[in-house]
């Protein structure tokens, strides 16, 4: 009912005395007044309040908006989602929300920061447990970022593979993305440019299912670890195949990261299983945007996953999507790099760049 009131009804009800003295003063106005109330303590309004009027000139209303979630987390941060609202409230943690947000959730701050921390280390430490079973060890950490791993080395997995339907579609829309990419830029119409935006998704699709059948190898899980950690939009990310330096293979005289380079080396034979620590594993976004000619992107054309090496070295620069063409080249970076992928089966969590 209080929703159906006017504004100034709505703020003046719930605002303490000294701020409704302060806007018969003309000290704030009533956009100000209504920044306070994203929360409805009132003892919290009053000394915001005669912190800023200390100041001698009136405060803006995003000021008073920061300084009264200054220490609180806003229910749209990647950690609040992860937790959820819910879970967090049941835990006995304390909600303030702002009476004129504009969506449901923009409005909403936790007030507990350690409570909530607490219960994302549990969650995330429910699924470390569960992937020590594979992995040599595992690590739960609420925040992670290439810093905190450039450390390990890596293990990849072997790649996925298309199925010979997924092959097949692959091929046909690579083929009418190919004519589309071969059209004047005077032959194009507004439906052309939303088919190759449809093909390109498309695409995009197939290459991610494929790139989740990628698995690991049981000696590789006896060598290696992963962490686990918040992902962007409060999914979970697994980063997986981390070796640590003590775990390192060691290193023969005569070789280059495990790799021979006497005479006895054959040109093009495998590269090493396991990459040194430093090495690049970024695994390449697949860009969505449209080229400025508003013609499609020309993409490679497919040929089989089996044409790759089993693991990928720091000196590799093509890409080990399936459908890239066959080279002697292995892939430098594997889904291990970017997103969670289990020993056996598809992959789990969300890892998406945008």
């Amino acid at each position: 009912m209080a929703a159906d009131l006017p504004v100034p009804c709505r703020v003046c009800g719930g605002a303490p005395p000294v701020l409704l003295d302060a806007l018969r003063a003309r000290e704030i106005d009533l956009e100000t007044l209504t920044a306070f109330a994203v929360t409805a303590d009132r003892g919290r309004q009053t000394a915001v309040w005669e912190q800023m009027k200390a100041r001698g000139y009136p405060p803006t209303s995003w000021e008073v908006r920061r300084m009264l979630t200054e220490d609180r987390i806003p229910a749209t941060s990647d950690l609040a989602r992860f937790v959820g609202v819910g879970v967090y409230e049941a835990a006995g943690g304390a909600v303030d929300r702002d009476l004129f947000a504009k969506t449901d959730d923009a409005g909403v701050w936790l007030c507990d920061p350690k409570l909530l921390r607490d219960l994302a280390t549990a969650k995330l430490e429910a699924a470390a447990e569960e992937l020590r079973t594979r992995w040599r060890w595992a690590e739960a950490r609420i925040e992670t970022d290439w810093g905190a791993t450039a450390r390990f080395g890596r293990v990849h997995p072997r790649p996925g593979e298309a199925t010979p339907e997924e092959q097949a579609e692959i091929e046909r829309l690579q083929t009418r993305h190919d004519e589309l990419a071969a059209r004047d830029e005077s032959d194009w119409t507004d439906d052309l440019v939303a088919e190759a935006e449809r093909i390109e998704e498309r695409l995009d699709e197939v290459h991610t299912v494929v790139e989740a059948r990628a698995v690991y190898r049981r000696e590789d899980l006896g060598l290696a670890g992963c962490i686990v950690t918040v992902g962007e939009g409060g999914g979970m990310r697994a980063i997986q195949g981390l070796v640590r330096p003590e775990d390192m293979p060691r290193q023969e005289p005569g070789t280059v990261n495990g790799a021979g380079t006497g005479p006895g080396a054959r040109r093009g034979s495998p590269t090493p299983r396991t990459a040194r620590p430093g090495a690049s594993t970024r695994r390449r976004s697949r860009d969505r945007r449209r080229p400025p000619t508003r013609k499609p992107r020309r993409a490679r054309r497919p040929a089989s996953a089996s044409a790759w090496p089993t693991t990928c070295t720091p000196s590799a620069r093509a890409s080990s999507r399936p459908g890239s063409p066959a080279t002697s080249t292995p892939p430098s970076t594997c889904s291990c790099s970017s997103s969670p992928t289990p020993c056996s089966g598809p992959a789990t969590g969300t890892t998406r760049s945008k």
